[in-house]
């Protein structure tokens, strides 16, 4: 029997061709293009990364908020942890990186912000106006009254921090001659001292609970005392300082808390025809509802 010296054929595999992915022409109007809003803080507490590389003057383009973005920032259980905030600022606002670290200041801003962006600028709201001074009828209530807030023009009527004061007024020297640094507080810390106070109300009476949240708030708006940073050496050192040193730097923080965004306005009542003062909250369930 003859060898077989014909060459070997070899058949090719079939190669399975690429799949192409489907543009879905829906999306291309789905979400309009939002609008750019300098955050009252002007970003210049921001050194850590909090916003992204590309952020001048902490200037951040604001998107709409999406029907999943409505029901994530209005969840109750994500608002009591301050995780539906969190997310949909991650999605909306492209430029912050790290949510949790902004100034608590900077979210109320951005929730209006949101708000306006989202839904047009104006936001209607019912309110009582408990003095209101009308005559009625014996047990008569008073009765809800609707009212029309401007937020574009909330938003811009926002107090802004002017780089040149943070020297002076984040700064506090104490009589020791120990310079101490300060910072408006933090979204995390917000939320953290918002948990204590709504779940252990009786346990704030506790003297030893009160102290240590007190520090604690306190701590975690001093950024250095003497260019230490270290948190845990602050709060020690906060309870070594005299009472009247404590006193001067909530002092200071009173001072330098007065920016931000102003959500507070007047209307007249139209029972009573008075003025009254009233405030649109910043609250998601109250806000976005």
């Amino acid at each position: 029997m003859s060898e077989n010296n014909d060459p070997e054929i070899t058949i090719p595999k079939a190669t399975k061709e690429p799949t192409k992915s489907v543009i879905n022409p829906l999306l291309e109007r789905a979400r309009l293009p939002g609008d750019t809003f300098r955050l009252p803080s002007c970003g210049v507490f921001y050194t850590n990364g909090e916003l992204d590389d590309e952020t001048e003057d902490g200037e951040v383009h604001v998107y709409p908020m999406t029907g999943i973005d409505e029901i994530t920032i209005s969840s109750a259980a994500k608002l009591f942890s301050g995780d539906g905030i969190i997310e949909v600022l991650s999605r909306c606002v492209p430029a912050i990186i790290k949510p949790k670290e902004l100034l608590a200041q900077d979210v109320d801003f951005l929730m209006l912000a949101l708000r306006k962006v989202s839904y047009g600028p104006t936001a209607d709201f019912d309110k009582i106006h408990e003095d209101c001074s009308a005559e009625r009828e014996e047990n008569v209530p008073i009765r809800k009254q609707s009212f029309q807030a401007n937020i574009a023009e909330l938003l811009a009527q926002t107090k802004e921090i002017k780089h040149e004061d943070v020297a002076t007024a984040y700064r506090v020297e104490l009589d020791n001659g120990q310079i101490v640094k300060l910072a408006p507080m933090r979204f995390g810390p917000y939320i953290r001292l918002m948990q204590i106070v709504s779940q252990d109300i009786e346990g704030l009476k506790d003297e030893n609970v009160q102290i240590e949240t007190m520090m604690g708030q306190l701590a975690d708006m001093i950024t250095s005392v003497d260019e230490v940073a270290d948190r845990a050496m602050i709060r020690e050192w906060l309870g070594a300082i005299t009472a009247g040193e404590v006193r001067k730097i909530n002092e200071a923080i009173s001072e330098m808390s007065v920016w931000g965004v102003n959500s507070k306005f007047k209307v007249k009542c139209r029972d009573c025809k008075e003025e009254m003062e009233v405030e649109l909250p910043t609250n998601p369930l109250v806000l976005f509802s």
